[in-house]
């Protein structure tokens, strides 16, 4: 059965800039830069018996309920997009794009620096002219900004709905907030997510008060810095360290709950003992909510000038993998690997 998706639409949009200065003071100034988009677009309703992409199924003989399914589910091709269940779409979109920057002035600084105060804060809906009910879109906010000299990132959205919702279930009702509460948009459901990923030299650039993205460019290549001379900080300088940590706030077993979906600490990176061997250690740390440790991987390479070899072990698993062959080159015409390993899928799934 061929699948064919079909859809139309139009959208115009412009970009309005907005300045301040100061002339005194380290904030020298604000910028922000707002991208509001107005749109139409139009997709027909997959789930007309006509296009054939949808059957019906009885799950339980004791019923004659049937449920609908997409005929490409479980599809063998990766990726492959399947068709909506939402019915058609006439609808109009909108969406405003927001980007808020100061110019700050430090104690040391003799030329004010661009910090980006939000990298993206963005609006976004529509509204279905083709919806018998619930015209109207939730209402998305998403935004996210940099702290830390870019070592901490924070993202978050926020939905708000302009209808009602079921007590019980939680659900979207035809009856407008505004008709129920006097409140134009309800507060439907957030999440904040922060990750924090540092490797040891950016760790050293932050108590040094060095900004890494300027110490990089100013760095001579004719330098050619050893990191076999015995410094500790540059034997781990590329090894990182991440941190986890995430709340969601929704609507679960008929209240509003504000959980911690995400908390978790790991590392991982390469140790270049010598020219040519390096160990990689991947994914050891903890899970401060399922309060147990998430054990490692590591790698032995060996570099043997036109050929390589490579040891992978999974401890926790039991599993492990050896090869040995010719390099990416001059050479990689000669196809002679060697493997050797045990992997049982089936372990992973405990």
């Amino acid at each position: 059965k061929p699948y064919r998706q079909y859809n139309m639409g139009v959208g115009i949009s412009t970009k309005i800039f907005g300045t301040i200065l100061f002339k005194k003071g380290r904030l020298r100034g604000l910028r922000h830069v707002m991208t509001p988009n107005i749109g139409f677009s139009f997709s027909p309703d997959y789930t007309n018996p006509d296009w054939g992409y949808f059957k019906s199924v009885r799950n339980d003989l004791r019923s004659d309920e049937e449920i609908n399914y997409s005929i490409f589910e479980n599809s063998i091709v990766s990726g492959f997009e399947r068709p909506s269940f939402s019915g058609r779409q006439m609808a109009l979109t909108y969406s405003i794009n927001n980007i808020f920057e100061a110019k700050w002035k430090g104690r040391r600084d003799t030329v004010a620096e661009k910090v980006n105060l939000f990298r993206s804060l963005s609006v976004s809906g529509n509204y279905n002219f083709a919806a018998d009910s619930l015209n109207f879109s939730q209402v998305r906010i998403n935004g996210n900004t940099a702290f830390l000299n870019n070592i901490t990132n924070f993202r978050f959205g926020i939905t708000f709905d302009p209808y009602a919702r079921n007590a019980e279930t939680g659900g979207r009702i035809n009856k407008f907030y505004w008709d129920t509460n006097k409140k134009l948009l309800r507060l439907n459901e957030w999440d904040f997510n922060f990750n924090t990923n540092m490797t040891v030299g950016r760790l050293r650039d932050l108590f040094q008060g060095v900004k890494t993205d300027v110490r990089v460019a100013n760095t001579d290549p004719s330098e050619n810095k050893n990191p076999y001379s015995g410094d500790i900080f540059d034997l781990f300088e590329d090894f990182s360290i991440s941190h986890t940590f995430a709340v969601r706030h929704s609507f679960l077993n008929g209240s509003d709950t504000t959980r911690i979906t995400t908390h978790s600490i790991s590392s991982r990176g390469n140790i270049q003992l010598t020219p040519n061997w390096r160990i990689t250690v991947g994914n050891f740390g903890y899970d401060f909510l399922a309060k147990r440790v998430t054990y490692p991987d590591f790698g032995f390479y060996r570099d043997l000038h036109c050929w390589e070899m490579g040891f992978n072990w999974q401890p926790v698993y039991g599993t492990y993998s050896f090869y040995l062959r010719v390099k990416p080159g001059k050479l990689d015409f000669i196809n002679i690997p060697y493997r050797k390993g045990i992997q049982d899928s089936s372990r992973f799934r405990r």
